[in-house]
């Protein structure tokens, strides 16, 4: 979300302990941003932050496209050279049997691939902040998707 000009992580904090109120916080990273708002949670300064202070939020997602499907279930090893794909047990045996198909628990597979045969994109979703903050709806305003066209996307 952006915030005086600033693209920062807002998160919706539900302390079990208590130390700091039910709300919505930014993650404040920049001395110039501590204010007498800020309270230290953790390892993390966070600010409390109400709708109005905020220009425009978004969420980002990201997946891989693997021969034509789309992936939101994946773990990338840069040293390996392989990114793991979540398939479902129905689609196993569809794969070429060049592709590792391994299961990792009852029910769940997954198709090891070379990185260099998946494409990666993200989603960028906007939402309306005072539905989001306000009334717990989440009413999407536009979304783009884009290539990641980085040859060290995998790295990151």
């Amino acid at each position: 979300m952006k915030y005086k000009g600033k693209i920062l992580r807002m998160s919706h904090i539900s302390d079990i302990l208590e130390e700091i109120p039910i709300d919505y916080y930014l993650y404040v990273n920049d001395d110039e941003d501590i204010d007498n708002k800020c309270i230290k949670w953790g390892q993390s300064i966070v600010r409390p932050v109400k709708a109005y202070e905020i220009e425009w939020m978004y969420e980002i997602k990201h997946f891989l496209i693997f021969q034509g499907k789309k992936y939101n279930g994946y773990w990338v090893f840069p040293d390996e050279g392989i990114v793991e794909l979540s398939i479902y047990e129905k689609d196993r045996n569809s794969y070429d049997s060049k592709y590792d198909v391994i299961m990792v628990a009852r029910g769940e597979w997954i198709l090891k691939v070379p990185i260099d045969e998946v494409t990666l994109y993200e989603t960028k979703t906007y939402l309306d902040k005072d539905k989001y903050m306000n009334e717990g709806i989440e009413e999407v305003l536009s979304e783009e998707t884009y290539l990641i066209d980085e040859p060290n996307w995998a790295e990151e």
